[in-house]
């Protein structure tokens, strides 16, 4: 059988898998912020706000227009393109979301075997990215589109980069700027990218030798240009707002601030950790969690945490040793992108799974290179048969919570329904249901949760209070 007619057969099971995973969804409502963005917005029912798309923050063309500091006007056209198509009929979108993701793992396994010239651990890599559970509310949220975008795009940018490389074609190199272009114009995430295009050039091309690298910099000089006339148009639209700057208009921010610069380091090292397991062990999913500080590294889960991320570092320089590319790629990748989403400096942000779908870019690769390692060490053929036997049950048992972790995602109710099941004080699914209810007229369950919503408000700012005058006592 030809490689090329193996390499598409790889890339169709990649991308009828996405497809697959997220049937379910396509007969789901519209949720949460899609009612303020999409099917409630009057913006969305003519091509003439388009011109409001690239000229304003992203959240002045919704229902309840305030200053956000996003800026994301592809992802905004693409949900007014969807509108003209569909009408007010969600089974479109998230047509559009599954499509776009199922895309993604395509372009993530063609990124791969492009490089490494290796079939199955550029197929696993794929199907890591497609099949994970915690990819769920980037793909079931109608809203979350442009972490969908950012990604492709971003993809995109990297895969003409590489062949701009191997060929020196002039339109390949534009391509590759155009790609980057919009995935700036979808999600603020993108601004990342020029880091993740220096770590190809550095590991795939360069092979971690300096004077290659500088050789060809060029183009990654160019990148860095096109990132900071980005930075630029951005702030002359928004002004200076941003991530930061919108932190106290947030109704429900789930990280509490540390009380000095050491428990704040502690808290970034519990968020990163809180991630870190998402990806590992993704369960107890939810739209809606509370991180409060730590105040001592010597409480036994974050001293736990703590050295679980120093044998990372210390196995990322035994990578460095050997020279591991794809493993040194794969972290970098994961932690470049996280990083800015950790509170290292405060944002307006909540922890989110979303906020882990481009770095699972990173994660899958460092899997799928595992994997494929672990295997290869084996002596034994039975000991390999019972192992790939393992990988395809966890595959499958991975699949399975997908699918279960859509249902969570079918309409209001479900869903902050299901925050609450996970975290029985869980204000942001409160405040969510107290709406819901008030739209469905029964006012008495409206008050009910709308009180609840105070309730944790007030719990969550006690436990806080308490936490942070015990600290300051010793």
């Amino acid at each position: 059988m030809p490689e090329r007619f193996k390499v598409l057969v790889a890339a169709a099971v990649i991308f009828l898998m996405g497809q697959f995973l997220y049937l379910n969804t396509l007969q789901h409502g519209f949720v949460w912020d899609d009612h303020l963005l999409i099917n409630d917005n009057p913006q969305m029912q003519t091509i003439h706000s388009v011109k409001d798309f690239f000229t304003k923050d992203m959240w002045e063309n919704s229902t309840t227009p305030y200053k956000s500091g996003f800026y994301r006007p592809i992802t905004l056209t693409s949900f007014l393109f969807d509108a003209l198509q569909w009408g007010g009929n969600p089974f479109g979108f998230h047509l559009a979301n599954s499509l776009i993701h199922a895309f993604n793992g395509v372009l993530l396994f063609l990124i791969l075997y492009t490089l490494l010239q290796n079939r199955k651990t550029s197929f696993i890599a794929g199907i890591i990215f497609i099949i994970h559970p915690i990819q769920t509310e980037s793909v079931a949220f109608i809203s979350d589109r442009g972490d969908l975008l950012c990604v492709f795009f971003i993809l995109i940018h990297i895969l003409f980069y590489i062949a701009y490389r191997q060929t020196d074609k002039i339109y390949h190199m534009v391509l590759s700027m155009v790609g980057l272009a919009f995935a700036f114009l979808s999600k603020e995430n993108a601004m990342i990218g020029f880091v993740l295009t220096a770590g190809v050039e550095w590991f795939f091309f360069a092979k971690m030798r300096v004077r290659e690298f500088v050789r060809k910099s060029g183009l990654i000089i160019v990148l860095m240009v096109l990132t900071g006339a980005y930075v630029y148009w951005r702030s002359i639209l928004l002004g200076g707002v941003n991530a930061v700057t919108t932190l106290g208009e947030v109704r429900y921010v789930s990280i509490l601030p540390g009380f000095d610069s050491y428990t704040h380091l502690l808290l970034v090292v519990k968020i990163i950790a809180h991630y870190l397991i998402a990806v590992i062990l993704p369960y107890n999913q939810s739209i809606s969690y509370v991180i409060l500080p730590e105040t001592s590294i010597w409480e036994p889960m974050m001293l736990i945490k703590t050295v679980f991320l120093l044998v990372q570092l210390f196995l990322f320089f035994a990578f460095v040793k050997e020279k591991r590319y794809m493993l040194l790629f794969g972290m970098i990748w994961f932690y470049v992108t996280l990083l800015p989403l950790v509170n290292l400096i405060p944002i307006s942000n909540t922890v989110a799974d979303r906020f882990l779908y481009l770095p699972m870019v990173g994660a899958s690769l460092f899997m799928a290179e595992s994997i494929v390692l672990l295997y290869g060490h084996m002596k034994s053929q039975k000991t390999r048969n019972f192992y790939a036997a393992l990988m395809v049950v966890l595959a499958i048992l991975l699949s399975l919570k997908t699918v279960m972790r859509n249902q969570d995602w079918h309409n209001d109710y479900t869903l902050f329904t299901s925050a609450l099941n996970e975290q029985p004080c869980a204000p942001m699914a409160e405040l969510n249901l107290s709406t819901y209810y008030t739209i469905y007229n029964d006012p008495v369950r409206s008050a009910q949760h709308r009180q609840n919503y105070q309730r944790c408000i007030q719990q969550t700012q006690k436990d806080y209070r308490a936490m942070k005058e015990a600290y300051l006592s010793q």
